[in-house]
């Protein structure tokens, strides 16, 4: 498995990140943030349609829902283009990822997804 992490001057490492616009599904929002952030569009990725990593945690004491899903480049080079929003990408590996993200959660979901993966 190797991870698309991009940096941005808010964060060290992200992965598409977004709040859902009016009726969005989690997923619709996931695709709108990845071709908003990377370039990235719908027929570019094959998801992996088993995975949805759900986390929540407090943003001015109120809960925030993220979900997370897995994806594969149909084309291995395809360009990225980052928005203006990110400084940099890194396709990682599992460990070169975890140890780019700070947050514990995020390291845990990429684990998650690399189990997925090698069970596929």
């Amino acid at each position: 498995m190797h991870c698309l992490l991009s940096l941005s001057p808010s964060s060290p490492c992200v992965i598409s990140l977004g709040h859902l616009d009016n009726n969005e599904s989690p997923i619709q929002a996931a695709e709108r943030e990845t071709q908003e952030e990377a370039g990235l569009v719908k027929k570019d990725l094959e998801y992996y349609d088993k995975f949805e990593e759900k986390t929540t945690y407090n943003v001015q004491g109120k809960p925030k829902d993220v979900y997370y899903y897995l994806a594969r480049l149909r084309n291995a080079e395809q360009e990225i283009n980052l928005s203006d929003e990110h400084q940099n990408l890194s396709w990682s590996n599992l460990q070169d990822a975890c140890k780019l993200v700070k947050y514990e959660n995020m390291q845990n979901i990429l684990r998650k997804a690399e189990e997925f993966i090698q069970n596929l």
